[in-house]
């Protein structure tokens, strides 16, 4: 009887032994799972500034298309005048010619 009490108690101590690790197997996971939990927090969190901060980006991309399509018709607009100018200037520039020769044909003519 006595070496079976022995060797309930040895069988009990062993048994303790693994409760009390798996006790602390469950305590170091309970930590993790905590930490892990914290963690997806922060991720989602960052997930929605970094959504936000998209749209915000969304926003001034279209923006900014907007006003390049305005530029470029600004600029056909300016290339346009400037075109007209120019010819403008040739024809002035041709009547002055025109007129400086006349000018001086008839100084010749005196």
């Amino acid at each position: 009887i006595r070496q079976s009490l022995v060797q309930s108690e040895r069988g009990h101590d062993d048994l303790q032994g693994e409760l009390q690790g798996a006790q602390n197997r469950l305590t170091g996971l309970q930590l993790e799972q905590a930490k892990l939990e914290a963690e997806n927090a922060a991720l989602k969190e960052q997930n929605q500034q970094l959504d936000t901060a998209l749209g915000r980006l969304s926003t001034q991309c279209e923006l900014l298309v907007q006003l390049k399509g305005k530029q470029e018709e600004e600029n056909r607009h300016l290339l346009m005048e400037i075109q007209l100018l120019s010819r403008e200037n040739r024809q002035l520039l041709e009547r002055s010619m025109e007129k400086r020769e006349q000018f001086q044909e008839e100084q010749r003519q005196y």
